[in-house]
């Protein structure tokens, strides 16, 4: 198992553990999550990982808008972390309270700006 931590806005609202994850029927260990936007470019949320033995894991850079910026879409929910190509990944964000404050809330917004 491994640890993630989630930081939005170099706010920490929490941490869960994560499995490895079976990608071409190995098990990969997961990566740590850097959540980029493509509007202002800035990094507004990071989501570490680190390994048993306190190791980091290599860093990939997630799509999404943070939540100044919607993007061009209707169905983006700007600042949100979940990942429609990850469920038990967002599965897991979700077993944080702090976290899910946060996703509602941004939903809130979402639904005000429409």
């Amino acid at each position: 198992m491994y640890e993630q931590s989630v930081y939005i806005e170099d706010r920490f609202l929490g941490s869960f553990c994560r499995p490895a994850n079976i990608i071409h029927a190995e098990r990969q260990p997961p990566n740590s999550y850097a959540y980029f936007c493509p509007t202002c470019g800035e990094v507004w949320a990071r989501c570490p990982t680190t390994d048993n033995n306190g190791e980091s894991r290599p860093w990939q850079i997630q799509g999404g808008y943070c939540r100044l910026h919607p993007g061009p879409s209707q169905f983006t929910v700007a600042g949100s972390l979940l990942l429609a190509w990850e469920p038990e990944y967002s599965a897991l964000l979700l077993s944080c309270p702090d976290i899910v404050r946060w996703e509602f809330e941004r939903h809130l917004e979402y639904w005000d700006r429409r």
